[in-house]
């Protein structure tokens, strides 16, 4: 394919996608957006989790790099790298911590209660002897102690010991997973009732129609969006009920930890640091991969907002998605599936016409019918099938008449309606007559087999029926 070649196609596409109304091109649009919304959102994930990992990657470079150059300052550097692996902890703890408040005073507190957590579980001094270890040793005890500390962090959250700004992940987590879950079991529901209801509507009305007719191929095509929808939703569905799985059982093994922990800091009178330090490491361990999990859902969430908003309010007008309010023949029309496009009513004025036309009163209506009771088109409202592209919409006649120069009937399905025949009436004329032969279904609908111009397109069988037996669809 040539660049021209390619570019047209994209120029085609993009006028494609700025269609209004238009349930197939939706599918698409619907397509593009969400691919593109988890692409992005993943993206940006990666990019936060990088951003982090360097940040922590360099911190750790800091620490291990702290040595001592001068012996008299030998108690200095070791204050200079206890400051370092308390940083370090505040970023770490700032990824634990998912909604941490970013105020000064807030900082100060978590900075404070990081502090006292440190000191509990590796006193100031042995900072003098931690500085020697190798460089790896140096890195594998940072990432168990960042463990060991947020451990201490929960216990004393749920001892109620601090944590007035620790908000604990499963929390959140547990919160916007059952607010995901219950928009997308309602979405789902919503878009089940809709093919349902449409498929019902297709099965009673196709074999009248003709599944080419504008109606049924407009239910097909609300049904394939809904369709795409559904797939789209149903696997995040699954992933979200997989994780809180994950999530819950990883918080029933953190609270294991919890009360072993308490059964020994129940039992002695002075806590062994090596029965503590692995349950406090375990508890930390789960709450770390729990915030990882809350990010996940976020990445989750924000990819599927898009597409849940597409879902439940489609650009497209949606037709009744009732059984009720789709039963065609109970509301006296084919297929409206809203108020028609409101649009400049001078589109179709034209300079010279031949039929012309005059306005019967809604109350001369009676005695008019009494008198010619046959309304051109069965009564279908010939505006409104050219604007909708065939779709029938039946016409009300007490709003008012009108009647050409060589007296035949129409009614209309609204005052707009009207207004524009009454302004071209040759216009749509002529316009339902290239419409009709490019349909030919509607021949019998619109009451036609009996003209000479549509004779050839009609049914035989139904062209010899007796008049009280012709197709007239009510």
């Amino acid at each position: 394919m040539s660049e021209a070649e390619y570019a047209a196609m994209v120029e085609l596409a993009a006028k494609h996608l700025t269609l209004v109304d238009c349930p197939a091109q939706e599918t698409v649009q619907l397509q593009i957006t969400t691919q593109a919304a988890f692409h992005f959102a993943m993206k940006e994930l990666d990019r936060d989790n990088n951003e982090r990992r360097a940040e922590l990657d360099s911190m750790v470079k800091s620490i291990i790099d702290t040595k001592v150059i001068d012996i008299r300052k030998y108690y200095e550097t070791a204050e200079v790298l206890r400051e370092r692996v308390l940083y370090y902890l505040f970023l770490y703890n700032k990824f634990v911590d998912p909604l941490s408040s970013t105020t000064d005073g807030a900082v100060k507190e978590i900075k404070a209660e990081l502090e006292v957590a440190l000191e509990s579980v590796f006193p100031r001094k042995g900072f003098l002897y931690w500085m020697d270890l190798p460089p790896g040793e140096k890195e594998v005890q940072l990432q168990e102690l960042a463990e060991v500390v947020t451990g201490v962090r929960v216990f004393n959250k749920y001892e109620g010991k601090g944590g007035h700004y620790f908000q604990l992940p499963h929390e959140v987590y547990e919160q916007d997973a059952l607010d995901l879950g219950q928009q997308i079991h309602d979405t789902l529901e919503k878009i089940n009732e809709k093919i349902h209801a449409y498929s019902l509507c297709i099965t009673k009305y196709h074999q009248d129609m003709g599944v080419y007719h504008t109606f049924i191929k407009r239910l097909r095509d609300e049904i394939a969006f809904n369709f795409q929808a559904g797939l789209y939703l149903e696997p995040i569905h699954k992933y979200l009920w997989i994780k809180q799985e994950a999530v819950s059982d990883m918080l029933e093994a953190g609270h294991q930890h919890l009360d072993r922990l308490l059964e020994i800091i129940g039992s002695y009178e002075v806590v062994p640091s090596d029965m503590v330090f692995p349950e406090l490491r375990a508890l930390g361990a789960i709450h770390i991969a729990i915030a990882q999990e809350f990010r996940y859902l976020q990445a989750r969430i924000k990819a599927a907002t898009p597409l849940l908003e597409m879902a439940n309010s489609p650009f497209y007008r949606e037709s009744p998605h009732t059984e009720k309010r789709l039963d065609a023949k109970q509301k006296n029309f084919l297929f409206l599936p809203c108020d028609p496009p409101k649009e400049d009513i001078y589109r179709y004025e034209v300079t010279r016409d031949e039929c012309k036309a005059a306005f019967i009163k809604p109350d001369k209506v009676d005695e008019v019918l009494s008198k010619q009771p046959q309304i051109e088109y069965n009564g279908f409202c010939p505006v409104c099938f050219v604007r909708n592209n065939g779709i029938l919409w039946k016409g009300d006649p007490y709003m008012g008449l009108v009647q050409t120069a060589d007296k035949k009937l129409y009614c209309f399905g609204d005052e707009d309606s009207q207004t524009r025949f009454l302004k071209a009436p040759c216009k749509y004329i002529v316009d339902v007559a290239k419409l009709v032969l490019q349909m030919p279904q509607h021949v019998h609908l619109l009451n036609l087999q009996g003209t000479p111009a549509f004779l050839y397109l009609s049914i035989p069988k139904v062209c010899f029926l007796s008049p009280t037996e012709s197709y007239v669809l009510t």
